[in-house]
């Protein structure tokens, strides 16, 4: 089948979504003729290379004019440049479906269920998603962050909702199938498209192998116990609890770290805080690194800690796939990637009460090893079990397989 496939970005090793649409259609090619709809990437010698051992796929980049290039930076004009691309990347693939025969459309990033794209109105069979969402920020966590969040806050639930009503509905009514990330944006979706949406993890994994040394190497002592915390320095993602949480349990431990892997608003203030701390020294606050660097850091850590308020959480299924126990929020995304029997899930109740469990939660695991190495083994076991490529592609081509029957 011949296949459009919208990928705002598209490219290996880069960002969270640029990596999400390159694997899709770097594995979707194996099985289809594939022309991805991206803008320009940022570094073009691999996505070359791949095209020439892999004729099945193309790619075709749209770009807005260079006067729009001042939108790409800060929140609220990015917004409005991906929606105005979105329009643009439409009637430029509706002059590729004039010219071209095509089976389907699949608009797959960015993942989310409250922006639109017109590819839905191209007059072809339209797949959307996986799209995802972030759950709303309870007011008694929000207000810890100013008023400047609350407003924020306040004002992109109202967004969303606009949005919905205003055209979302019509591009629902026109897909053949949803596609969502877990089971709280399929809740959010309105009643009378469920039966069209099924549940399905944007974020897959190579099947990894399991045995007793798998267990034993997850068990290695090292010098310092290692706490790891990955993530953008921003209120959603709740950077400071997870500082503060560690700062708590560090008081009663002397070989501990924290690492945080990151950068953003809050960076400098996260900075103050450990530095004002007596356990302080305990913490090294990093900004950006490479995926690959971050790997190397997730291979070495003994827990991973991501309190966020997301309604993904890639980087948990990362670090589970690498056999780490996680400490996360029950709420948002990681509630549903995050078993009791691979992780510690902390309530959402008052700040103080999430740092107190948080460092609770680290301590219990530093001084089981054996829970450690239980709750690692557990994960990569899900991760095979749930998140691997090969169970995601099969989702995808049995709604492929649907449309090309019913032509």
């Amino acid at each position: 089948m011949k296949v459009i496939i919208s990928s705002y970005i598209c490219e290996p090793n880069l960002s969270s979504e640029a990596t999400i649409g390159w694997e899709w259609v770097s594995h979707l090619c194996k099985y289809h003729e594939i022309v991805v709809i991206a803008r320009k990437p940022i570094l073009t010698n691999k996505i070359n290379e791949f095209i020439k051992g892999n004729p099945s796929i193309r790619f075709e980049y749209y770009e807005l004019p260079k006067i729009f290039n001042f939108m790409k930076s800060g929140n609220i004009r990015h917004f409005i440049y991906y929606n105005l691309w979105q329009l643009g990347a439409f009637f430029y693939t509706k002059k590729l479906v004039k010219k071209e025969r095509f089976d389907i459309v699949h608009h797959l990033v960015y993942v989310n269920s409250w922006q639109p794209t017109y590819m839905a109105f191209l007059g072809i069979p339209f797949i959307f998603g996986p799209i995802g969402e972030n759950p709303n920020i309870p007011f008694k966590i929000i207000k810890y962050y100013g008023l400047k969040a609350i407003l924020k806050e306040y004002i992109s639930r109202a967004i969303k909702n606009l949005s919905r009503y205003i055209i979302m509905n019509s591009i629902y009514k026109k897909a053949y199938k949803i596609i969502v990330i877990n089971y709280d944006v399929y809740k959010k979706i309105k009643s009378i498209f469920w039966q069209k949406t099924i549940i399905c993890p944007a974020v897959g994994f190579k099947a990894q192998g399991l045995s007793e040394k798998d267990k034993n190497a997850l068990n290695i002592k090292r010098r310092k116990f290692s706490v790891l915390y990955v993530g953008r320095y921003q209120y959603i993602k709740a950077p400071d609890l997870a500082l503060e949480g560690f700062l708590k349990f560090a008081e009663n431990y002397e070989e501990v770290e924290l690492i945080m892997i990151g950068g953003g608003k809050m960076q400098d203030k996260l900075r103050r805080k450990a530095n004002a701390s007596s356990q302080g020294s305990k913490v090294t606050i990093l900004g950006w690194l490479n995926q690959k660097e971050v790997f190397e850091y997730i291979k070495k850590c003994d827990i991973f800690l991501l309190p966020t308020f997301e309604g993904g959480g890639l980087v948990i299924l990362e670090a589970m796939a690498y056999g780490k126990p996680v400490i996360c929020l029950d709420y948002g995304g990681p509630k549903e990637l995050v078993t009791n029997k691979c992780g510690i899930k902390i309530p959402v109740s008052n700040r103080n009460n999430i740092i107190e469990q948080i460092a609770e939660s680290i301590e219990i695991l530093y001084l089981n090893s054996d829970m450690r190495a239980d709750m690692g083994l557990e994960a990569k076991r899900i991760v095979n079990l749930k998140y691997t490529w090969d169970k995601k592609i099969e989702q995808i081509e049995k709604i492929y397989n649907d449309i090309n029957k019913k032509k």
